[in-house]
């Protein structure tokens, strides 16, 4: 009886050995479980953010070419503006023969504020005899008049001594050097062995093209002024 109650404990001993070997068994499971399940988490949120930095990756690249698109876009549009300029200011009177004359001759020079021009105004105008404004020839150009300012007077005041003809003829030469100025300037290089040279050339160019424009915004006004008096 003894010997069978020994048996018996060894037998729960091991039944309870059993026991606790399952039990480690499933917590081992379950701890193995919750790790894979982290795991899998951890690789889930990975993959979303390796998705959200390519879908962000995807629109800064896209923003970026939709920049460089519109910068294009900016400069072909800015340069068909400027080769539009170009094209009306050399269309002005083309047909004249004197145009190409005047641009081989170089005879644009100087601006209302002395009235240097390369005007067809001879000296036989039909300017007012008390006029302060004669009309001499240049020694570049003895073809070529210039007007000039005896007196000092303003370019506004002086316009009003020249006929609206003259005006007319004033205003045709300094678009004509206005387009010549503007043709220099587009095909100037943008660099050059002699860039000094060529710098100093663009700025007395530049300077031109400002005094040119004025002396065109005054033409043209005093030709509107004198139509509206009209």
């Amino acid at each position: 009886e003894q010997i069978l109650r020994i048996e018996i404990q060894k037998l729960e001993f091991k039944e309870e050995q059993q026991t606790l070997k399952i039990k480690a068994g499933l917590e081992r499971e379950q701890q193995l479980e919750n790790l894979l399940k982290q795991a899998q988490q951890m690789l889930e949120e990975s993959e979303y953010a390796m998705f959200n930095d390519n879908e962000r990756q995807q629109q800064r690249e896209m923003q970026f070419r939709n920049d460089k698109e519109k910068e294009r876009d900016n400069l072909i549009d800015e340069e068909k503006d400027r080769w539009k300029f170009r094209s009306r200011m050399s269309g002005w009177d083309q047909n004249r023969p004197g145009l190409q004359q005047s641009q081989s001759q170089g005879s644009f020079q100087g601006s209302l504020h002395g009235f240097p021009s390369s005007s067809s105004i001879d000296s036989q105008s039909s300017l007012r005899e008390d006029s302060p404004v004669k009309i001499t020839s240049t020694t570049k150009s003895p073809q070529q008049p210039i007007i000039q300012n005896q007196n000092r007077d303003s370019a506004e005041e002086q316009l009003l001594l020249l006929d609206r003809n003259q005006r007319n003829i004033l205003l045709n030469d300094k678009m004509q050097e206005l387009a010549v100025i503007v043709s220099e300037l587009g095909r100037m290089p943008a660099a050059s062995a002699n860039a000094m040279k060529q710098r100093q050339r663009k700025e007395e160019l530049t300077q031109r093209q400002e005094e040119v424009e004025r002396d065109i915004i005054s033409l043209k006004k005093s030709l509107r002024t004198e139509k509206e008096d009209k």
